[in-house]
């Protein structure tokens, strides 16, 4: 993947069912992001689909929560190395 691109990422089925939340993490290393001050990992709110931009070079990941009555009930991890 290469810099400076938008990606959308998108909860296509889960097992759980509706009413549920969703969050995302996106958490970015590399040494670019870091000379930057630029580091992440928070989670955050969202809904199904999720938009981001390729900032900076190195590997990344994005994970999306799914949680029922306050309790994380499903996970998943995409690595997303950028180059």
């Amino acid at each position: 993947m290469a810099k400076d691109r938008s990606l959308k990422f998108t909860v296509t089925s889960t097992s759980v069912p509706e009413p549920y939340d969703v969050y995302w993490k996106v958490r970015n290393f590399g040494r670019e992001a870091q000379l930057r001050d630029d580091l992440r990992g928070e989670i955050k709110e969202g809904s199904t689909d999720h938009l981001e931009t390729t900032r900076y070079n190195g590997d990344h990941y994005i994970e999306c929560y799914i949680v029922k009555d306050g309790r994380c009930v499903a996970r998943t991890r995409d690595w997303v190395p950028i180059e």
